[in-house]
């Protein structure tokens, strides 16, 4: 059963242009449910899905992370004073 839109709730869609949910009321129960467009819940679907989670498929995508953050040229300083940091500290 699909069933179809009022002429509110197409109102209320249009009005956020796709880009967030609306809220609706069910008058009778005063439960309320989120409707959002497909191209909207396709965004957002593997939210939705129980799938299970494998922390090690996002370690590429950590190390680029990682990588882009420390290879700033202003973390030059930083380097320089860890540097100064370790000399001062290492007994002669």
């Amino acid at each position: 059963m699909t069933p179809l839109l009022t002429d509110e709730q197409r109102q209320a869609l249009e009005e956020v242009e796709e880009r967030s949910p609306v809220t609706v009321v069910d008058p009778t129960t005063s439960r309320k449910y989120v409707l959002l467009s497909a191209a909207l819940y396709e965004r957002y679907r593997s939210l939705f899905e129980n799938e299970e989670f494998d922390i090690r498929e996002t370690y590429a995508a950590q190390d680029a992370a990682a990588d882009a953050a420390w290879s700033h040229p202003d973390d030059a300083a930083y380097d320089r004073v860890a540097t100064v940091q370790m000399s001062a500290a290492t007994p002669r």
